[in-house]
């Protein structure tokens, strides 16, 4: 690169180039020249990210705020070797934190490495398919990230918020149900009964979600009938 030409960040910038030179190495001269004689040497370096966009495709890289100071040298190596792929656009925006939660993935690698949790889908990861087993629903997450947007700054969200999404997305779509956990057991006498001799038991609808009235409705047991005499 010619002098005033360089980025900043990246003075020496470097690629993966190929060199048809002998590999080196520290076995003996016969093993050595046997090495020499049948393989050549690929001395590779980090390659320039934006040559790899382009060649695989991707119209927009989107990266964390701490890769603002790589754009100049993705540009540079774009506009210095150019390819036949239209040439990608480096964004960068803020992670999205949350509190009371590890959004590191090196921290949460060695919770898997370690095995502290069963692996990136345990429900206490905060990973998307962790979410998804927690019962998260996918609606309440993608509204989530739509409400709070994209930006330059760096913040943290309270995690309370981002609950309160998933309790507003599972109020409106989720069915009621009612139930009796510990029951007492009641002995009824002149329960009227049919030709068959079981108890009669009348039957009325219910609202699943008054939420959501769009859901359809379902047949609950207006009385319960009487449980028979042991």
């Amino acid at each position: 690169m010619e002098d005033g030409s360089r980025p900043g960040s990246h003075p020496s910038p470097m690629a993966t180039c190929t060199l048809a030179t002998p590999r080196p190495s520290s076995l003996t001269s016969a093993s050595r020249r046997t090495s020499a004689a049948s393989a050549t040497c690929v001395w590779t370096t980090p390659t320039p990210h934006g040559q790899s966009d382009a060649i695989e495709g991707v119209t927009h890289s989107l990266c964390s705020l701490e890769f603002n100071s790589h754009r100049p040298l993705y540009d540079w190596f774009l506009a210095h070797v150019p390819l036949d792929a239209p040439a990608p656009k480096q964004r960068e925006f803020a992670r999205l934190e949350l509190t009371h939660t590890i959004t590191s993935k090196r921290r949460l690698r060695s919770l898997v490495t370690d095995g502290v949790v069963d692996g990136w889908d345990d429900p206490r990861m905060p990973t998307l398919r962790g979410m998804r087993r927690r019962g998260y629903p996918a609606a309440a997450i993608r509204a989530f990230c739509q409400a709070v947007g994209t930006t330059k700054n760096n913040s943290v969200k309270a995690i309370e918020e981002f609950e309160s999404f998933v309790r507003r997305e599972l109020n409106a779509t989720t069915q009621r149900r009612m139930a009796v956990l510990h029951p007492l057991k009641l002995v009824l006498d002149g329960w009227p009964t049919d030709e068959n001799g079981n108890p009669v038991v009348e039957w009325f609808e219910l609202v699943n979600n008054p939420e959501n009235p769009r859901l359809p409705r379902g047949p609950a047991p207006q009385v319960l009938p009487p449980l028979p005499r042991s």
